[in-house]
């Protein structure tokens, strides 16, 4: 599992911060899988750092080549939409986390 460093939060929401995890971890194994699927044993060595008031997600200088490369290249603004140009509504994120717990409840 990957590491995500969240940046500049004050009153963190659980359900938000598990929705862009999931998320990202989805994104960056697919990058993995298409450009250097013979990586994926390392993916816990991949540690991203996410600032959701920014706006701004940075693959943390501690990953270790060439996954630093590989991700900086193949993670866009495309594969986490609501970090780029939206801002973030965690309330509209977390409605299907949510209303899931709900039910199992």
């Amino acid at each position: 599992m990957l590491k995500i460093n969240w940046l500049g939060l004050e009153k963190p929401n659980p359900f938000h911060l598990l929705d862009m995890e999931y998320h990202l971890q989805l994104q960056v194994i697919m990058v993995l899988i298409k450009e250097a699927e013979h990586l994926m044993d390392y993916l816990s060595l991949v540690i991203i750092d996410i600032d959701p008031k920014e706006g701004s997600l940075q693959i943390n200088m501690d990953t270790p080549e060439p996954l630093r490369t590989i991700l900086r290249k193949g993670l866009t603004d495309s594969h986490l939409p609501m970090m780029k140009n939206k801002p973030l509504n965690s309330q509209r994120l977390s409605l299907g986390v949510t209303s899931k717990l709900k039910q199992k409840a």
